[in-house]
């Protein structure tokens, strides 16, 4: 149980057709983890397959009280269940992923077998490629997903082998309108005051970075280990550089000092939505080292 805004009951529904039209396909070939090691010719891999599902939100209800901190007591989204959309693939919420079992061991190592520092490495750089491939595209068209591990499930077909990423939730998407229309000829009408509507792209770029990169991607490199030696941080370079290459975003990414939400001075502050104000920006949003240069410092520091 958790509250839901009412620009959230207004766009959810509406989201979900700019999400599809931006879903990209699947670029390589998978590899097999979990349930087997099977990679022969007999696969259940289809190239044809999108890399990223979208779970849909097919309908809303909320309150007609005027006052969003009112509203979002008394509402509901319907979302589509994964297990039905998709009933030829396994999920798992990549949340679970870092988390420890009894022993102390993160769950990624236990469930996929990662025995050996070379299984390890094998599934970060099979993992932070496809993860990267799902949602750098879109984001550079318009959408930026909040894609931390909450939001994210892998998608794992029969044999146990990773072949994408199924995202929900669009309450913390950025969607810059005039972006995603200029590649997909769609825009939608959003809730007026919503905090989802990008004035720049930049708005998309940053809300990715965040989630996907310094969260998500942050958190399952120190799970399998990779994160002190650098390891982990030079995949997450060699593949931004793989999409990034010539776009100015790259030098800023790569940049030895970041941006990133200061999520205890929202917490002080009782803040929970981005709201387009300078001032409030500037609070939110402190400079730290980038992990992508200091992975020894940063570990430190946390």
């Amino acid at each position: 149980m958790r509250t839901i805004s009412p620009y959230s009951v207004f766009n959810g529904p509406r989201m979900g057709t700019i999400a599809k039209l931006l879903a990209p396909p699947r670029k390589h070939k998978p590899l097999g983890f979990l349930f087997s090691s099977r990679t022969d010719s007999h696969s259940s891999w289809n190239h044809r397959l999108l890399a990223l599902k979208i779970l849909d939100e097919v309908a809303s209800i909320g309150s007609s009280n005027p006052d969003p901190s009112v509203a979002k007591h008394l509402a509901c989204l319907i979302r589509e269940n994964p297990d039905v959309a998709m009933p030829d693939h396994h999920h798992i919420i990549a949340a679970a992923l870092v988390e420890k079992d009894i022993h102390g061991v993160p769950n990624v190592i236990s469930s996929f077998q990662l025995d050996t520092l070379a299984k390890r490495g094998q599934f970060l750089a099979e993992y932070t490629r496809l993860f990267l491939d799902c949602f750098i595209p879109p984001m550079l068209k318009g959408l930026g997903f909040e894609a931390h591990g909450q939001n994210v499930l892998l998608r794992l077909n029969k044999e146990g082998q990773l072949v994408g990423f199924t995202v929900r939730d669009f309450g913390g998407v950025m969607y810059h309108a005039p972006t995603v229309a200029e590649h997909t000829g769609v825009t939608v009408t959003l809730l007026e005051g919503s905090s989802i509507v990008a004035e720049t792209s930049e708005d998309a770029y940053r809300v990715f970075f965040h989630a996907g990169i310094q969260s998500h991607l942050h958190r399952i490199i120190r799970a399998v280990g990779l994160h002190h030696n650098g390891v982990g941080w030079r995949m997450v370079r060699e593949n931004l550089q793989r999409h990034l290459q010539g776009h100015p975003l790259l030098d800023q990414w790569l940049n030895p000092v970041v941006y990133s939400k200061s999520l205890l001075s929202m917490k002080l502050g009782g803040l929970y939505r981005d709201v387009r104000i300078l001032l409030l920006l500037l609070y939110l949003f402190v400079c730290f080292p980038n992990s992508f240069f200091f992975p020894f410092l940063l570990s430190k520091s946390l």
